[in-house]
C-alpha cells in the first residue's frame, strides 16, 4: 500500500542627530542669515522625515562598473521616488550617505507641469540627509515624481589568485541610503522597480524576478567583456528594512520549482502559481551545499501549508556566500548565508531550522511586517513556525511491509495538511520509481530540479546543464515514529537557560547588550508556543492564516495578533471567557520572572491544591529581594495534567482550566497511587513542585519505566525541576537524587540535552566540601551505567536508522557529562583535534575542533594547550564572527579547575587589558570564574592595590568584581576568610561599601543553605554508595 500523502511541509539605521547649537556660536551674522534663508522649514532634531508626503513606489537604475582587480569603482545611478502628498509642503527630507554625491539638476515632475528643476540643500558636512527645496508648494492627495541622479565610490575586495568569487555590491536591508537617496520613513511600504547593468558573467539578485535580461550593445567607457541589462519585475510592497540588491560571481548551483498553495481567497498579487527556489555559491562549493539544496524546497512547502497562504514571492534565493562571516541577512525573497550555515551538517536539524526561519520571515517579517514595539513577536512566530517544520520534517523511515522510496529528499511529497480546512493544497502521493513519470505541475511538491555542474558558469536566469545527485539512502527501513518525539521541540532546549536568568537574584543585570533581546525572544517564543498547544493547533494556525490575509503586505502589531487568537480560541471553545489572550500574553511579558507552581496532593479527596509563587534559584534574604513586588506577580498559567495510564497527545491535550490566581484547587484528579504530572512537555515556563508522596510515586514510575512510558520531554521535565529544586532550597536532595537513578537506562536525548546544566549546579554547591567526592562517585556510577547500557543498544542487530542516531546523539552527551565529572574520556580526541588546529597554517582563520571537545582541553589538557586557546584569544581576527569569540572568552575561563589558568585568565583581562576587552568580555569572565569556589575572591586579595586603581573610578564595574568575589562561597572556612578579607580591608572599599555588606549576607545565606541541604544529601548517597558496593 503506497503511504498516504502528508505535507512536508532588518536593520534599518536608527541615527541620533544631536546638534550642539553653543558650539556654532563662531558663525557670522550673514550666514545664520542665508542658512535661515534657504531653510526656513528647517529643524534639525526633524530633519529625517517627511510626515508630508507618502513614498510610494522606487525605481532604481544602476550601473555596476567594477574591475575585479582594483580596490574600487564609481557607481552612478538614478532614482526615481513617486510620492502622494498628504499635507502642503515646500520642503523635503530625504536621508543618504555622506560619501553619495547628488548629481545636478534633480527633478520633480507632476502630470500637470511636466519636469521642474529642485534644489539640494547639505546643511553641515558629513550629515546623513539632505533637503530638497521644491519649486512650489506640493498639493494634498496628488502625486509626484522625485528625480536625482547620484554616484559613489564603491570599494571592493581585490580578486587574489585563491579566490573563485567576487562581490561587486551588496545592499543589505535598512542600507540602501548609503548607496541613493530615500525617505526614512519605515512605517511604510513601497514597490521597487530595479534596473541593474553589469558584466554578464555576474548573477545580480533582489526582491523580485529577473522579467528581462538584455544585451548591452554599447559597453561602458574604458571597460572589456560582455555587459547586460537586468530588468527586475515590480516588487510587492516592502520597507527599506527588506529591500536587498547583490551582484557578484557567483553560480546557480540548484533551481527547484515549487507550486504555490491554492487558496481561492488568497491569489497570489504577481498572478504566479509557482516559486523558484534557487541556491547560489561558488563552484568549488557546490557539493557542500547538496543536503540545503534538497531542504529549502520543503521549508517552503511545509510552512505555506502550515500557515495556509501561498508563499508571498515567485522566486526565494538562498546565497552561500564566501568569506561572509556575519549573521544571516534577510531581506525579500532572499537570504545570505555564511557558507558553513548550509554546508552539510550530520545534525540535519540544525540545518533546517536555519533554512525555515528565513522561509518563515518572508512571511512574518516581510509580508506582513510588525511595528516596532512588535518585533519580537514576529521573531518569535518565525522561530516558532521553523521549529514545527523540523519536527514535521525530521527524517524518518517507512514501516515495514510498505512501498521504499527510491527518489532524493528533494522529491518527497508536500500534499496537504492534515486539519487544514478550506485552504487545502490538491493532494498527491509520494513521487516513486512507479509514479515519477504521472506528476504534473498541480501537484504540491517539487516538480522540476535543476542543478548545475561545480565547474559550469550559467547566467543568473540561465538553465543548469548537469545534474548533481544527493546520496542515496539504503539503510534498514523501520517505523522510527516513537522516537520522533524525543527532540519534537527544540525550542525547549533553550528553555533552560532562561529559568536559571530568571531565576538569579537581580534577573537581567549581568546580560550583555546582546543577550538580552535574545532572552526576550525566546521568552516570547515560549508564550507562543504554549498559546499554540493550549488554544490549539488549528486554531492557533487559522489566527496566522487571518494575520496574513487581513495584514497582506502592510503591517501588524502584537495586539492584532493576540485579538485574532482569542476570536478563533472563543469560536473553537480552547478559551472562556473573560478571559482573553492579551490579557494571558500581558501576565507573562510584563515580569521578569518566571512561576512555581506548587501541587499538595489530598488523596482523601481526589484533589490537588495548587499555588504559584515566584520561582528563584535560591531563597535569598528579604534584605535581596522586592517582596512588594513578588508578592504582586500572578501569571495565566495553563494547568494541564496526567496520570498514570494516560497518554499525552501534545494536539489533544486541553488545558483543565487556567490558572489566573495565586491558589486553586484541581479537582477529580484521578490519584489513588497514580503519580500526578502537572505541566507536561513544558506546556508553559512554570517549574512544578510537589509534596514528598507524589514525588515517591514519580521517582518509581521513572525507574520502573510503568507502562504508557512517561514521554522524553516530561521525564527531561521532572529531572529538571527536581534538582533545581533541590538547589533552590525548595525540595530535600534526598527527595531529588533518587529521580536521578532513571538516568542509567535513560537513552533519549531529549532527556541528556536539559539535565546537564542542572547537574552542574549541583556540582558547584558541592565544590570544595564534604560531600563532593561522594556526589561525583554516585555521577560517575549513574553516567557509567547509563554509557554501558546505550553501547548494548547499539550492538543489538537490526538497529535501524534513527535509532541508531538518537544512540549516538545520547552517547556523545554522556561523554560530555563524564568529562564534566572528573573523568576524561575526551582528552584523547580533545588533543588530536588540538594537534590538527595548531598545525595549520593559520590557526586565527579558523577552528577545527568540536565545541564540545574545547572544554574538555582546556579543563585536562597541559598548559600549552590552554595558553594555545589563550593566544587565539588575544589574536582573534576582526573579520571573524564575535559571538565565536565570546564562546572561546566562555569556555578559557569557565572550564579550567587549575588556579593558575584562572590566574592567567582574570590577568589578561582585569590587569593587563589594554583595551582589546570590553567591559562586557569582563563581565563574562567575572561571571564564569566566580562559579567555582574562592579563587576570584584569592585574586582580588592578591592584586587588590592594582584593581582598586583601575576599576574604582568605573564603579558599576567596581562594585560587581566585589560581588562576583563573594558570589559561590559554601563552607565556613570560605566564609571566615571572607569577612577576614573585609575587615582588613574596611573603610576603604569606596563606591563598594554597600556592596561588601550585601556579600557578606549573601555568603552567609549560601552557607547556611549548605548546612540545612546538605545533611539530607549526605544521608542518601550515604545509602546508595553502600548499595554499590554491596553489588
Amino acid at each position: 500500500m503506497a503511504p498516504q500523502p502528508r505535507c512536508s511541509k532588518g536593520p534599518l539605521v536608527l541615527v541620533a542627530l544631536v546638534c550642539l547649537w553653543a558650539a556654532l556660536g563662531g558663525f557670522a551674522a550673514a550666514a545664520a542669515a542665508a542658512r535661515a534663508a534657504d531653510a526656513a522649514e528647517y529643524d534639525p532634531l526633524k530633519a529625517f522625515r517627511s510626515p508630508s508626503v507618502a513614498p510610494t513606489g522606487y525605481a532604481v537604475d544602476l550601473q555596476v562598473v567594477n574591475d575585479a582587480q582594483q580596490p574600487s569603482y564609481n557607481l552612478t545611478g538614478r532614482v526615481t521616488i513617486t510620492v502622494t502628498c498628504r499635507t502642503p509642503t515646500s520642503l523635503l527630507n530625504l536621508i543618504v550617505d555622506p560619501q553619495v554625491r547628488i548629481g545636478p539638476n534633480p527633478v520633480l515632475t507632476s502630470t500637470l507641469t511636466g519636469d521642474e528643476p529642485m534644489r539640494v540643500m547639505h546643511y553641515l558636512p558629513g550629515d546623513p540627509y539632505i533637503s530638497l527645496q521644491l519649486p512650489k508648494t506640493l498639493k494634498a492627495d496628488h502625486s509626484y515624481q522625485l528625480k536625482l541622479n547620484f554616484s559613489r565610490i564603491v570599494p571592493t575586495d581585490v580578486q587574489a589568485e585563491n579566490r573563485l568569487y567576487h562581490v561587486a555590491l551588496l545592499i543589505s536591508p535598512g542600507q540602501a541610503y548609503k548607496f541613493f537617496p530615500v525617505f526614512n520613513e519605515t512605517n511604510y511600504k513601497a514597490p521597487f522597480e530595479v534596473n541593474v547593468t553589469h558584466l554578464q558573467r555576474y548573477t545580480c539578485l533582489s526582491a523580485s524576478k529577473v522579467g528581462q535580461r538584455i544585451k548591452v550593445l554599447e559597453r561602458p567607457r574604458n571597460t572589456t567583456g560582455e555587459w547586460v541589462l537586468s530588468a527586475f519585475e515590480k516588487s510587492m510592497p516592502v520597507t527599506l528594512r527588506q529591500f536587498s540588491l547583490l551582484v557578484a560571481d557567483l553560480k546557480l548551483v540548484n533551481e527547484t520549482t515549487i507550486p504555490r498553495l491554492v487558496d481561492p481567497n488568497n491569489k497570489p498579487a504577481d498572478g504566479s502559481k509557482s516559486v523558484q527556489e534557487r541556491l547560489w555559491t561558488r563552484p568549488n562549493f557546490a557539493r557542500a551545499t547538496f543536503l540545503a539544496a534538497q531542504m529549502v524546497p520543503e521549508a517552503i512547502c511545509h510552512v505555506q501549508c502550515y500557515v495556509g497562504v501561498p508563499f508571498p514571492f515567485n522566486t526565494m534565493d538562498v546565497v552561500a556566500m564566501p568569506y561572509y562571516s556575519d549573521t544571516p541577512i534577510v531581506a525579500a525573497s532572499q537570504a545570505v548565508f555564511r557558507e558553513s550555515d548550509l554546508q552539510y551538517d550530520p545534525n540535519m536539524d540544525g540545518l533546517m531550522l536555519r533554512l525555515a526561519r528565513v522561509v518563515a520571515e518572508q512571511y512574518f517579517g516581510v509580508m506582513v511586517t510588525p511595528v516596532p514595539d512588535s518585533r519580537a513577536v514576529s521573531e518569535a512566530l518565525a522561530n516558532y513556525v521553523a521549529s514545527e517544520t523540523v519536527r514535521a520534517l525530521r527524517p524518518r523511515e517507512a514501516p515495514e511491509g510498505t512501498e521504499k522510496m527510491t527518489v532524493q529528499r528533494a522529491d518527497m511529497n508536500h500534499g496537504a495538511h492534515a486539519g487544514q480546512a478550506g485552504h487545502a493544497a490538491p493532494s498527491a502521493a509520494p513521487t516513486t520509481a512507479a509514479t515519477a513519470t504521472k506528476a504534473t505541475a498541480t501537484t504540491a511538491a517539487p516538480t522540476t530540479t535543476k542543478a548545475t555542474s561545480a565547474t559550469t558558469a550559467t547566467p543568473a536566469t540561465g538553465v543548469a546543464t548537469s545534474a548533481t545527485k544527493a546520496p542515496t539512502k539504503t539503510n534498514k527501513t523501520c517505523d522510527c515514529k516513537q522516537y520522533e518525539s524525543d527532540k519534537s521541540d527544540l525550542l525547549v532546549n533553550a528553555l533552560y537557560s532562561v529559568y536559571y536568568e530568571l531565576g538569579s537574584q537581580f534577573p537581567l543585570t549581568g546580560l550583555t547588550s546582546t543577550q538580552r533581546p535574545a532572552l526576550q525572544s525566546v521568552k516570547t517564543e515560549l508564550i507562543v508556543r504554549m498559546l499554540a498547544i493550549t488554544l490549539g493547533e488549528r486554531t492557533f494556525k487559522s489566527a496566522l492564516k487571518g494575520l496574513l490575509e487581513d495584514k497582506n503586505a502592510g503591517f501588524f502589531s502584537a495586539s492584532d495578533l493576540w485579538k485574532l487568537l482569542t476570536q478563533h480560541a472563543y469560536a473553537a471553545e480552547s478559551l472562556q471567557q473573560p478571559l482573553d489572550v492579551e490579557a494571558i500574553v500581558a501576565s507573562w511579558v510584563d515580569k521578569d520572572r518566571f512561576p512555581l507552581l506548587t501541587v499538595s496532593r489530598d488523596d482523601h479527596d481526589n484533589s490537588a491544591k495548587l499555588t504559584q509563587t515566584v520561582f528563584r534559584r535560591r531563597n535569598y534574604t528579604p534584605e535581596e529581594r522586592d517582596l512588594d513586588k513578588e508578592n504582586a506577580m500572578v501569571w495565566n498559567i495553563p494547568v494541564l495534567t496526567l496520570t498514570e495510564g494516560q497518554a499525552f497527545a501534545r494536539l489533544e491535550h486541553a488545558p483543565r482550566f487556567w490558572m489566573s490566581s495565586r491558589t486553586a484547587l484541581l479537582e477529580n484528579a484521578s490519584l489513588g497511587d497514580s503519580y500526578l504530572v502537572v505541566n507536561p512537555e513544558e506546556t508553559a515556563p512554570c517549574i512544578v513542585n510537589y509534596d514528598k508522596r507524589n514525588w515517591e510515586l514519580l521517582s518509581n514510575a521513572l525507574n520502573d519505566r510503568k507502562a504508557p512510558e512517561l514521554p522524553p520531554r516530561t521525564r527531561a521535565k521532572l529531572l529538571h525541576d527536581a534538582v533545581m529544586l533541590a538547589h533552590a532550597g525548595s525540595l530535600a536532595f534526598g527527595d531529588a537524587l533518587p529521580l536521578l537513578r532513571s538516568l542509567e537506562r535513560e537513552t533519549s536525548p531529549a532527556v541528556w540535552q536539559p539535565i546537564g546544566n542542572v547537574l552542574d549546579h549541583v556540582r558547584r554547591d558541592v565544590e570544595g566540601t564534604r560531600l563532593e567526592d561522594r556526589f561525583t562517585m554516585f555521577l560517575e556510577s549513574i553516567l557509567r551505567g547509563a554509557l554501558r547500557n546505550v553501547n548494548d543498544r547499539l550492538d543489538a542487530k537490526d538497529l535501524c536508522e534513527c535509532e541508531a542516531r538518537q544512540l549516538y546523539e545520547t552517547r556523545a552527551l554522556i561523554l560530555q557529562q563524564l568529562a564534566r565529572a572528573d573523568m576524561q574520556p575526551c582528552i584523547k580526541e580533545a588533543r588530536a583535534a588540538y594537534e590538527t588546529w595548531a598545525a595549520s597554517a593559520d590557526p586565527e582563520e579558523g577552528k577545527p575542533m568540536p565545541d564540545s571537545l574545547m572544554c574538555c582541553l582546556f579543563q585536562w589538557g597541559e598548559d600549552k594547550e590552554f595558553e594555545f586557546g589563550v593566544q587565539r584569544l588575544l589574536h582573534f581576527p576582526e573579520s571573524r564572527q564575535r559571538t565565536e569569540r565570546a564562546f572561546l572568552l566562555r569556555v578559557l575561563s569557565g572550564c579550567p579547575r587549575a588556579a593558575n589558568r584562572k590566574q592567567r585568565i582574570l590577568n589578561i583581562t582585569m590587569l593587563e587589558n589594554n583595551g582589546t576587552f570590553s567591559e562586557e568580555d569582563q563581565r563574562l569572565v567575572l561571571q564564569m570564574v566566580s562559579t567555582r569556589g574562592s579563587d576570584l575572591l584569592n585574586f582580588l586579595d592578591a592584586n587588590w592595590d592594582q584593581l582598586k586603581a583601575r576599576y574604582e573610578s568605573q564603579p558599576f564595574m567596581w562594585e560587581h568584581l566585589v560581588s562576583r568575589a563573594s558570589g559561590s562561597l559554601r563552607t565556613h572556612d570560605d566564609l571566615k576568610k571572607l569577612k577576614e578579607i573585609f575587615q582588613k580591608r574596611s573603610g576603604v572599599w569606596g563606591v563598594a561599601e554597600g556592596v561588601v555588606q550585601q556579600a557578606l549576607r549573601r555568603a552567609e545565606s549560601s552557607v547556611a543553605w549548605a548546612d540545612e541541604a546538605f545533611p539530607s544529601m549526605e544521608a542518601w548517597l550515604e545509602k546508595y554508595l553502600v548499595n554499590i558496593k554491596k553489588e
